[in-house]
């Protein structure tokens, strides 16, 4: 769903979907406030981290984690500094430190909040998996920029890294 009056419509026609994510969330504070009102989940994007995005940073705050996942829309939307490039799995650690400080808590707090929304929303099964977060020293890639989501199984050797911290 893109938008609140697009998801109003919908609904009046076909009544609510069992799950209604706000894929790439641009609204504002208001139609954020809207959307966590009627249960549905906000899905933010490395637009949150733009220097010209005051109001989705504001839109942001009143999202408690719980209603919040995160996402890359690789290979658009890369957070600040990455902007204009293509947007890659490991750069959503950037949007999740934005959104952090936006809400006052650790990084880890989003780590585990926005994994355990996302499993909700998507009804992932993470029965045996941990999320964690790792500095990307530790992750063989060609960009080590900050923070990188993965989800380890506890009882296998298996490292998927991912948008929303699942693998």
């Amino acid at each position: 769903v893109t938008s609140v009056p697009h998801a109003k419509t919908s609904i009046a026609g076909d009544g609510a979907p069992p799950r209604v994510v706000f894929h790439c969330f641009a609204g504002d504070e208001q139609a954020a406030a809207r959307v966590v009102e009627a249960g549905w989940y906000v899905s933010f994007a490395g637009t949150v981290t733009f220097r010209n995005a005051p109001g989705l940073r504001a839109a942001c705050a009143v999202v408690p984690l719980e209603r919040m996942v995160l996402e890359t829309d690789s290979p658009f939307l890369s957070p600040h500094p990455y902007r204009g490039r293509p947007n890659r799995p490991g750069r959503v650690g950037v949007t999740a430190q934005t959104v952090a400080e936006i809400h006052g808590v650790g990084v880890e707090r989003v780590a585990e909040a926005t994994t355990a929304t996302a499993a909700e929303a998507f009804r992932l099964d993470l029965d045996g998996h941990a999320c964690e977060i790792i500095r990307s020293s530790e992750i063989s890639s060609p960009e080590r920029n900050g923070l990188a989501w993965i989800a380890r199984h506890r009882h296998a050797d298996e490292i998927a890294i991912s948008d929303n911290g699942i693998g």
